[in-house]
This record gives structure tokens, sequence and C-alpha cells, in this order.
């Protein structure tokens, strides 16, 4: 058993540091999306892109080149500029590629991001985060004050009874003084 989890520690090691270490070298993770690159300045980006139909990037702008990476329907492209020779540049997991804009005709169509619409989308959500924390908050300091008013009314009952207790047992001895 022992050794079991010495095995898994050693290769939860190894996969950790192979998570890290490209993130340490080159400063960028190799499994950043394209909206996180351009975040971080990796790359710039002109627009984004839908994919309608399965696409392929080239690695270099040729019909002949090999496929760097394929776009699935569904998926976003981060075109980062245009070639001279008529060819999208596109970004994807710090990789560049290229797409003929002939097949970014039939393939792609234009990401519009309403910017006004996301602003609105997060104050909302942030509103909502506020509430979510203030009435958790209320409720911890509330849920404070009843422990210490049932630590109080606790201390008052066993005084009441302690009270009672020693007035009985005083007047029982008083009694017995008085026969």
């Amino acid at each position: 058993m022992q050794r079991k989890v010495t095995i898994n520690r050693r290769l939860a090691a190894a996969v950790l540091a192979l998570i890290i270490a490209p993130k340490a070298i080159f400063g960028v993770s190799p499994y950043v999306s394209a909206q996180e690159a351009v975040q971080q300045g990796a790359v710039a980006a002109e627009q984004f892109m839908s994919v309608q139909q399965a696409v392929d990037a080239r690695t270099e702008p040729d019909e002949s080149a090999e496929t760097a990476f394929s776009y699935q329907a569904g998926d976003t492209v981060c075109v980062t500029g245009q070639t001279e020779d008529g060819w999208y540049i596109v970004y994807y997991q710090n990789q560049t590629g290229y797409i003929s804009m002939a097949a970014a005709q039939e393939a792609l169509s234009p990401f519009a991001v309403d910017v006004e619409g996301l602003d609105a989308e997060m104050a909302a959500e942030e509103e909502t985060s506020r509430l979510i924390i203030e009435e958790t908050e209320r409720y911890r300091e509330e849920s404070r004050r009843s422990k210490i008013w049932a630590s109080v009314i606790i201390v008052l009952v066993i005084g009441i009874f302690a009270t009672g207790i020693v007035s009985t047992v005083q007047a029982e001895k008083r009694k017995g003084e008085q026969v």
C-alpha cells in the first residue's frame, strides 16, 4: 500500500511538472485558450470568428502544407492577421496556423461581441454576488448572536437552579436548627 501511494505521488509530481514547466519557461501555458492568449498579450486579435463547418489550419499559407490543427463546428477562431496572398493567420494553443480566405468564407462567420451586453451581464452577476455575500455575512452574524444568547440563557437557567438549590438547602438547614 505504501509503495502505491509513493508511485501516485511521483506520477502527480511528474504531471504537475509537465503542466507548470512550459508556463515557467515560456510564460504561457500550452493549454491556454485564444481569448486568454489575447488577454495575456501573447497575440493581438483582430477578430474572433465562429466555425460553421469543420476547417483545417495549415502550418504554412499553402494548400499542400501539413494540417497544424483542426476546428470543428461551434469552435471559436482567433484571427490575428492576414497574409498578402489571401490567408488568415489564426492562433490556437500556442500555435499559429493559416486558413485560406476561400475556405474561411465557407466555414467561418464573424463573431460579434456585444460589449455593452456583457458589461450589463457582468454588473448583474456582480450585484448578485454582492447580495449573496451580504446575506451570508448576515446569516453568520445572526448565528453568532444566537449562540451568545443561548449561552446567556443557559447561564441564567443554571443560576436560577443554583439559587433554588441553595435556598432549599438553607431553608432545610434553618428547619433543622429550629427543631
